[in-house]
């Protein structure tokens, strides 16, 4: 319980940690924009987290003495949330530009750039998101926790620094984050 509760918490710092950066640092325009940017791509990250979830704890924990049944369920999984991620958000990424003024407005201009990094970021986070299923069905949810205690701080600094460029360094950085942190 304690494990699951502190990665819980500091889950929800390091799935904010950017909007309070920006916040402070670039103000309450930048970080609407940023806001927006994240959110049409974490979409596709989300609606599958929550699904994958529900199904896989139960049948990750049924098999977690099985290696070979464990590391296969795991990297078809990996492959199923590939094939649908994947072209969605490259899909984003090359619309962005056409995609963002439709239909938010002219106004949302400068969420352009943001999304179709972010974009490229939700591919590495789609595959990742439920990593801390399989750990946490093994019984090691004190390695998600200390995993995450990691996170922060070291996103918190490349969110910072990327708040140098505006919105469009910080989004650069979260990208370029999201995927040495899951090399």
């Amino acid at each position: 319980g304690r494990n699951i509760l502190g990665d819980n918490m500091l889950s929800y710092l390091s799935n904010h940690i950017d909007y309070l950066i920006i916040g402070r640092r670039l103000g309450a325009q930048s970080l609407g924009y940023y806001e927006m940017a994240f959110a049409l791509p974490d979409m596709v990250r989300k609606n599958m987290a929550a699904t994958l979830t529900r199904v896989l704890y139960p049948v990750y924990s049924r098999v977690q003495s099985h290696e070979a049944t464990l590391k296969a369920g795991f990297f078809g999984v990996v492959e199923g949330i590939s094939l649908v991620a994947f072209p969605l958000l490259a899909g984003l990424a090359v619309l962005a530009p056409q995609f963002v003024p439709l239909y938010f407005g002219p106004q949302w201009q400068a969420a352009i750039t943001p999304v179709q990094l972010l974009a490229v970021a939700g591919m590495v986070r789609s595959v990742t998101i439920h990593m801390g299923t399989i750990i946490h069905a093994r019984g090691r949810p004190d390695i998600t926790m200390k995993m995450t205690a990691i996170r922060v701080p070291l996103l918190g600094v490349a969110v910072w620094t990327g708040t140098y460029w505006g919105i469009d360094g910080t989004a650069a950085a979260f990208t370029a984050f999201s995927y040495v942190w899951s090399a």
